[in-house]
């Protein structure tokens, strides 16, 4: 402003260097004029001159913040001109110079931290010092272009859209002021406040884009003006943000269907300020909101080329802006660019399929909604941001509580945007987020409720999105689930509209690459589809050339998707296959889903998918061998499955088809004659769960001679995994967002380290499925039987000491009987107690073990006797079960004829069973090592708890534990917690204190959740998950006289979820369990018999002959007719 009149050459030259400085951007300058204004010949006095060098020195101050980001200058600043708007002499035209320049200052500050609060400030006094300038006379200093300033500024503070929005009709009236000064102005191309208005007019026209339905012309007149700024500003210091309001409003111009060189464009403008920023002294607000317009730039750029790398770029950008934020500026702005990098990151997530960046586009979207205020319109899109992050966590890792947290932000962000202008061309977006999260809980649960749910978003969003760009993908993720449910109900209208959208979305994409081949993809599938009720091959054909061009779109990426597509061309080809009979179409298929299977960047559950498709056609045709490496590639992803990273409930879930492929693997094998890699793969596929427990408790001695560093680090990352397994209840959703995330990030961490000890010389193998090398040590103390039942065949494995495996084929038992059987045996044992009922399930006991002897256990009793023949004679047999999937229900220990002499019963095998090989070879390696520990003290708990709410008196517990007393020799210490002291924290306080364990108590054994499977104490239940979570460096043995200790749940038959396989992975060596209810008083009596066998053969503390006294205590069971049903419950496990 020039209207301070001092007749000061000092004055006017520093003026004029302030003026030079914020027009050009000179910074000596500016240094100079802020030199000159702190002299000590600054006047003192409250005179005119006093004054006029106070405001220039402010205004000096407040362009240096702007310029070095010193909050001291923007502090003195503001309070020189706060001073003088205060001063009671100051002369009314100065003080209108107080009044703006303090606005200005305030405008600074705004554009420095992104603070809200500065920025209305800025408005008021803007305002007051127009209303003062009207009040002065018409002969007074302020002149035209000083108004004109005045107005330009103030009208240039409601422009920015948020302002704009939230008071429109005070934003139209800042336009009609900066039309007029430009209309005054027109005759001169240079003038600086022509150019500034022209830029401030084009962001409230933004504004009104964004809030009247997205009008194409009010983007059209943006441009114009920008492109005649931009054309004349390039010896001004503004030049750069002309340049960025084109380049935000040309990005704006390609989602409304712009030609890609208009996104192009925006990328490169974009770009060079961005360049520009970085080499300023600091970064911002705006040069901050700039550089997220860039990434949000290369996000639209990814609509031309589909290349990932500009998403990438897009986050960098992103990242660049939030780097360096300090606390003081942690406001709406720092929330609305975390926000942008929110969906950033949602969107490479959606390319790379990355759990990683879906955790982390969760966590700017929680730091975005910490700093969002309430009230502000935007908080629409980063609720809808937030729900999409979620639903993308949940596509990747299913977890439950994804989906409800994504739907409750979803419809939040839905209501938001129903109540504003602003919000509501928002709304498609959200309805499309809620059509994609429906769509994926239909996939994980198949309940149709949820499907027709996302066919309504779905609709609502196709009807609603009025950008054109954006079209094509609505439609075809409709397309994709009308496909769905024709699939579901066969409703052959759906298929018509499936097949509609996506020829629809195709036609709308022809010319674009981003997406497109997911579009083709989508449609490639619906043509198979359509096949299948048709008939026509043509369809085939054009649905294998769409896909075949996804792949060539697509080729540059190899990420995510590529695996289902590759598996999408081979079911293509493979239908052919069968229409034409073709061998080059069977090799195409067979090919594409093995390359699929193979590719490391895709989903592991579409690789084994692919690799499960492979191996069910190579059988088809006769292709075993082929069949069988595919399902040995399904069988080695296994482990990613159920990855340690996850949940152990997501674990579970994911194991629940684990067995079942493991147990085709092997039975494939079988059918080459490959015994030795059968066992490999029953061994690699069967029991996720527990393996991933006992890999973080591996034995690091060897790993750490070689290398103490990354041996200390694995046995910290390892307890630190294994302790976030713990539940901790009534923990916030932050909270337990911090804790999820941080198991996923220490996980990640864990792989990272096996990989480096991998490197190690000699340590190759660490942590890899054990070859049968080392398997076959199972057998050395007996031999192994593997009961594997399949859908392909059902055989029996031996294992034996120093001879191949012998392959028993148990064809009467084909996998349907098996199940069959295993559901008589459950449904019997839900009977009622009482004499008739027990005298039932006996009866059917009875004839299911003489139908497992029919079907083929005879078979491997005969090979059993012939092995038996090579041991030592008098020496007991022993013989390790395996059952695998249904057979892990039945009591395939006792599978023989029942009504046999006596004499007879006596020869049969002394059986064990072992959940795994690797837990038997661990077991004798952990009891070796025991038992030859010096002055190991063989102390017992002895734990009775007869008493339990709701359940019937256990009369005879306290007698049991009795038992142990009268059996001192056999230990040197007993402890016995009985009634109010046998409560869950003492029995897991003394555990670790003793070597054997004696429980008696209720069991409690659940079928649908058996990590809820528990003792039931005095304070409550010592679940299975509570169990397993021990680290019993001396335990041995337990006796666990209990109901339902070693049943296994037929929803996971292949995992051995029960109580007796938690007290193995604990640390016990052996365990004596019951497979169903016992009979209260049969336990004292087992007690002791077991025990005297114990004490009479010497061995009382070696758990290595529990088995044989459990033999010895049952054979008497038999010798006095007691029931089957009340003695073959017993089962020994382990050493």
């Amino acid at each position: 402003m020039n209207g301070l009149q001092i007749h000061d050459p000092r004055y006017a030259r520093a003026a004029k260097a302030v003026s030079s400085y914020d027009w050009y951007g000179d910074d000596k300058e500016l240094d100079y004029a802020i030199s000159e204004c702190s002299r000590d010949l600054l006047p003192s006095s409250d005179g005119r001159a006093a004054f006029a060098w106070k405001i220039l020195y402010g205004w000096a101050l407040g362009l240096r913040f702007e310029r070095d980001g010193t909050e001291d200058d923007m502090i003195k600043a503001k309070n020189l001109l706060e001073g003088l708007t205060t001063a009671s002499c100051i002369p009314p035209d100065v003080a209108v110079f107080a009044y703006f320049y303090l606005a200005r200052v305030n405008h600074l500050l705004y554009e420095g931290y992104g603070d809200d609060a500065p920025l209305h400030t800025a408005i008021s006094l803007y305002e007051h010092a127009l209303s003062l300038s009207k009040t002065l006379p018409t002969d007074s200093a302020i002149s035209t272009d000083d108004v004109d300033l005045l107005e330009l500024h103030c009208s240039r503070a409601r422009c920015p859209t948020k302002i704009f929005v939230a008071d429109k009709d005070n934003g139209l009236k800042a336009l009609e002021c900066l039309r007029a000064i430009i209309a005054r102005r027109k005759d001169s191309d240079l003038d600086p406040l022509s150019l500034l208005a022209k830029t401030s007019i084009s962001s409230g026209l933004r504004a009104l884009y964004l809030i009247e339905g997205r009008k194409s012309d009010r983007l059209s007149e943006c441009e114009s003006l920008l492109r005649d700024a931009l054309r004349s500003s390039e010896r001004f210091r503004f030049h750069q943000y002309i340049s960025n309001h084109l380049s935000m409003t040309l990005q704006e111009r390609y989602f409304q269907g712009a030609p890609a060189t208009v996104i192009q464009e925006a990328a490169d403008r974009g770009e060079a300020v961005a360049a520009w920023a970085m080499r300023k002294r600091w970064l911002n607000a705006i040069d901050r909101q700039n550089l997220v317009t860039l990434g949000n730039t290369f996000n639209g750029k990814v609509m031309v080329d589909g290349i990932l790398d500009n998403l990438l770029k897009a986050s960098e950008y992103q990242r660049k802006a939030l780097t360096g934020i300090t606390y003081r500026t942690r406001g709406f702005a720092y929330a609305h660019m975390a926000m942008n990098l929110c969906i950033t990151l949602c969107n490479i997530t959606e390319e790379n399929g990355d759990r990683k960046d879906a955790d982390e586009a969760v966590r700017m979207g929680l730091v975005a909604l910490e700093h969002f205020p309430d009230t502000a319109v935007q908080k629409a899109i980063l609720l809808s941001a937030l729900g999409l992050a979620h639903s993308l966590r949940y596509r990747l890792i299913e977890e439950d509580k994804d989906f409800e947290v994504a739907v409750s932000y979803l419809d939040e962000a839905a209501e938001r945007c129903k109540q504003t202008d602003y919000g509501k061309h928002r709304l498609p977006e959200v309805h499309r987020h809620l059509s994609f999260v429906y769509g994926q809980r239909y996939k994980f649960t198949q309940q149709l409720e949820y499907l027709d749910q996302a066919l309504e978003f779905g609709q609502l969003a196709s009807d609603l999105e009025p950008l054109s760009s954006m079209r094509p993908y609505y439609l075809s993720e409709q397309g994709e689930r009308l496909l769905l449910r024709y699939e579901r109900t066969q409703d052959v209208a759906d298929l018509d509209r499936s097949l509609f959208s996506m020829e629809s979305a195709l036609a709308l994409t022809s010319q674009m690459r981003y997406q497109r081949h997911v579009l083709l993809a989508r449609s490639a599938r619906i043509l198979r589809v359509r096949y299948e009720l048709s008939s026509d091959v043509k369809d085939l054909d054009l649905g294998i050339s769409q896909i075949s061009e996804a792949l060539d779109l697509h080729k540059d990426m190899t990420y995510i998707r590529r695996a289902p597509y590759l598996s999408e061309l081979a079911a293509a080809h493979e239908a052919r296959f069968h229409h034409q009979g073709q061998g080059i179409d069977l090799r195409a298929a067979l090919d594409n889903y093995i390359l699929a299977s193979e590719d490391s960047a895709g989903a592991v559950s579409d690789r084994i998918a692919a690799a499960k498709a492979a191996a069910t056609l190579a059988f088809d045709q006769g292709l075993f061998q082929r069949s069988a490496h595919a399902y040995g590639i399904a069988v080695s992803l296994l482990p990613r499955l159920a990855w340690i990273g996850m949940s152990r409930q997501r674990k579970l879930m994911s194991a629940t088809s684990a067995g079942q492929l493991a147990r085709n693997a092997a039975a494939m094998c079988i059918m080459v004659g490959d015994f030795e890699r059968a066992v490999e793969l029953l061994e690699g596929g069967r029991g996720v769960l527990w393996r991933s427990i006992l890999e973080l408790r591996t034995d690091l001695e060897d790993i750490k001679v070689a290398d103490a560093a990354l041996a200390a680090e694995l046995v910290t990352v390892g307890q630190a995994l294994e302790f976030d397994e713990s539940v901790v209840p009534g923990v916030s959703q932050a909270h337990e967002e911090q804790r999820s995330q941080r198991r996923r990030r220490l996980a990640e961490r864990w792989d990272d380290l096996v990989d480096q000890a991998r490197q190690l010389s000699g340590f190759e193998s660490f942590m890899r499925p054990a070859p049968y090398c080392l398997l076959k040590h199972a057998a050395d103390e007996g031999p192994v039987v593997i009961l594997n039942t399949s859908d392909y065949r059902t055989d029996a494995l031996i294992m034996s000491a120093n001879q191949p495996i012998h392959c028993v084929p148990m064809n009467g038992l084909p996998n349907k009987v098996v199940n069959a059987l295993a559901d008589a045996w459950q449904r019997a044992l839900q009977c009622v107690k009482d004499e008739q009922g027990c005298k039932f399930i006996d009866g059917v006991l009875h004839k299911l073990c003489n139908r497992l002897w029919d079907g083929g256990f005879s078979d491997i009793a005969a090979t059993l006797n012939i092995l038996r023949k090579n041991q030592d004679i008098g020496k007991p047999f022993r013989v390790w079960l395996q059952p695998t999937g249904m057979f892990s229900l039945l009591p395939v220990h006792c599978a023989r004829p029942h009504d046999a002499v006596a004499t007879d019963l006596f020869d049969a095998p002394v059986y064990s069973y072992t959940t795994t090989l690797c837990t038997l070879i661990n077991g004798r390696q952990l009891s070796r090592k025991s038992m030859s520990t010096k002055h190991a003290s063989n102390t017992i708990l002895g734990v009775s708890q007869p008493i339990v709410p709701g359940f019937p008196f256990l009369s005879h517990a306290d007698k049991e534990i009795r038992v142990l007393a009268e059996n001192s020799t056999m230990y040197e210490q007993l402890t016995r917690l009985t009634g109010n002291e046998a409560t869950v924290t003492r029995l897991t306080t003394e555990l670790p204190r003793h070597r054997w364990l004696h429980c008696c108590c209720h069991g409690k054994w659940d079928p649908e959740n058996p990590l809820n499977s528990a003792f039931r104490m005095r304070d409550g239940d010592l679940t299975l998950s509570t169990i397993i979570q021990l680290r019993l460096q001396n335990a041995q043995f337990a006796v666990l006289s209990a109901c339902h200790t070693a049943r296994h749940t037929a929803v996971l038959p292949d995992e051995s979820l029960h109580l007796a396989a938690g007290m193995q992975i604990a640390g016990f060596q052996g365990v004596l369990a019951t497979q169903w209810a016992m009979v209260d008083a049969d336990g004292p009596v087992l007690s002791r018999l077991f025990y005297d066998y114990l004490l009479k053969s010497g061995a009382s503390s070696d758990p290595r002959s529990a088995a044989i006294a459990l033999y010895q205590a049952l054979q008497q069971f038999q010798a006095y007719n007691v029931p089957l049903y009340r003695w073959a419950l017993f089962v020994h496990f382990g050493v």
